[in-house]
């Protein structure tokens, strides 16, 4: 058996484990931005009740009732996005990989993707994190794997983030073969 089928944990990824069938996601980075979402919800709920609670603030009805849509509105879109960073991930079988970002999710056939490599995701500095290189079509970072922090130095981050690609591409090789 290889060490990706016991699920070991790829070198300097803090907790990603890689394994078939199964979602490959960083719990704590995924957890904690969900609970910064849910935290966020709460905070509206909060503000919420304290317009509420003032008198000066319930005296026009139509203001009230438009200020607490908005804000429970809010805070239920906190909540919901809490949800889909708490899911985010890979996950790899004989015949699909699916991956759940924070805003997408894309199910490609096995044969659609070409391998794992480190990369950056996002707009300015980036997240350093494991891209799925697909034969056709635009790469896809995946959020959940990326590194955590605040990133002063992308060229390391991307080399700490090889090993976790190696055992990426090795769980793909061992998906293709099996098919």
């Amino acid at each position: 058996m290889s060490s990706i089928e016991h699920g070991n944990v790829a070198a300097g990824t803090t907790g990603a484990a890689v394994a078939p069938d199964a979602w490959i996601r960083k719990t704590r980075r995924t957890g904690t931005f969900a609970a910064l979402a849910y935290l966020n919800a709460a905070g509206w709920v909060a503000i919420a009740i304290d317009v509420l609670t003032k008198p000066e603030h319930t005296r026009e009805t139509g203001t009230v009732v438009v200020t607490l849509v908005f804000l429970l509105g809010v805070a239920a879109l906190s909540v919901l996005f809490g949800r889909r960073l708490a899911k985010c991930g890979v996950w790899m079988s004989r015949e699909k990989v699916v991956v759940c970002g924070p805003l997408k999710t894309w199910t490609l056939d096995v044969g659609e993707v070409k391998g794992f490599e480190p990369g950056l995701l996002g707009a300015g500095n980036g997240t350093p994190c494991p891209v799925l290189r697909r034969t056709h079509g635009r790469p896809i970072g995946i959020w959940a794997l990326g590194r955590d922090a605040l990133i002063a130095n992308n060229r390391r981050s991307l080399e700490e983030l090889q090993p976790l690609c190696k055992q990426l591409g090795e769980l793909l090789a061992e998906m293709k073969a099996a098919t």
